[in-house]
């Protein structure tokens, strides 16, 4: 009779391999099983994207309609440029336009209409500009606050005039923002400081003027 694969192993291996023959047989066993599983595993490949069929005239004649839009956007904003009328400049001195803005604040009739809030934005701005271009100071989006620092180093305005250019824009400033209600003497206090501040600081030279 043919001898048993156990014969030719030593003892002390007999006893391992029989330990371990089962755990050795159920890995086979397993790598066999998985391998005919995975191998008749219905593995699809994965889909294209969809693509959606586009008419391709319909594209085209859109984007012909975007272009002729955008064009005529950027025709009507160059013509736009071109033909704005252009602002001459008041070639008179900023008080002589400064009181005249106050004359014409006084004929709008702003307070018998109960609008305090418009006529001392007005009169504000106009006292703005005046300082701006009397002095030479680029501040139209100035709050009050800054505003007055830009002045501080002005030497044509004098201690006194500079407090009562701060009491003028504040007063202004709780009307505008603050829905102050002026009284009338206060209309008429705040309408009289803006002239005399026009006053006060005008060139002395066209004061000897005819």
């Amino acid at each position: 009779m043919p001898k048993k694969w156990s014969n030719f192993l030593p003892d002390a291996k007999k006893g391992f391999v029989r330990k371990n023959l089962f755990f050795v047989l159920f890995c086979l066993g397993a790598c066999g099983y998985g391998q005919s599983v995975w191998s008749q595993a219905d593995i699809k490949d994965v889909k294209p994207p969809i693509v959606l069929e586009a008419d391709r005239r319909v594209l085209a004649l859109l984007g012909i309609l975007l272009m002729i839009v955008v064009g005529l956007l950027v025709q009507k904003w160059i013509l736009s440029l071109w033909l704005r009328p252009t602002q001459e400049k008041d070639s008179r001195p900023p008080w002589d336009v400064a009181l005249s803005g106050l004359d014409a604040l006084q004929r709008q009739d702003l307070l018998t209409q109960g609008r305090y809030k418009e006529y001392y934005s007005v009169l504000s701005d106009i006292i703005r500009r005046y300082m701006e271009e009397r002095f030479q100071i680029r501040a139209p989006e100035m709050t009050t606050p800054e505003f007055l620092a830009s002045l501080q180093n002005t030497q044509g305005l004098t201690a006194a005039q500079k407090e009562s250019l701060r009491e003028f824009l504040e007063s202004c400033d709780l009307v505008k923002f603050a829905r102050f209600g002026p009284t009338s003497s206060q209309v008429e206090d705040i309408f009289a400081a803006a002239r005399r501040l026009i006053e006060e600081t005008r060139v002395e030279s066209q004061l000897s003027r005819p």
